[in-house]
């Protein structure tokens, strides 16, 4: 004889699946020692970016450039150096992410990231 069970809405709730997720065949989630890989690389290149974007702004333009396309060109390298900084605080993020596999690595990143922050700011108070 079969046996009949009877659902209620409690097994209906323990049975979907909490949280978000996606699930992609040939994908896994990232190793930390990935991250931790990947990060090296982002703060490298945050560090770039931005020095480009603030670079960008030193001296005068061209007295003859329209004002539009001054401001246009302000715009863009604004972007540019918060793209940079974006690219540092995700390439942190990843480091944190993979501090438990990759210790020296998430340090080199962390270094990375505070060391020319504190010569800048330094260098800040001595030149003002």
């Amino acid at each position: 004889m079969a046996e009949v069970r009877f659902r209620s809405k409690a097994d209906d709730v323990r049975q979907q699946d909490v949280g978000f997720s996606i699930k992609v065949r040939g994908f896994e989630p990232m190793r930390k020692a990935t991250a931790a890989n990947i990060a090296l690389c982002l703060v490298a290149i945050g560090w770039l970016v931005s020095y480009w974007g603030v670079m960008a702004h030193l001296g005068d333009a061209d007295p003859r450039v329209p004002r539009e396309i001054i401001e246009a060109e302000n715009r863009f390298y604004w972007g540019v150096f918060f793209g940079g900084a974006v690219l540092i605080v995700v390439a942190m993020w990843l480091a944190g992410f993979g501090y438990s596999e990759a210790k020296v690595r998430s340090i080199a990143v962390a270094a990375a990231i505070v060391i020319p922050l504190v010569a800048l700011g330094v260098w800040m108070a001595i030149a003002l």
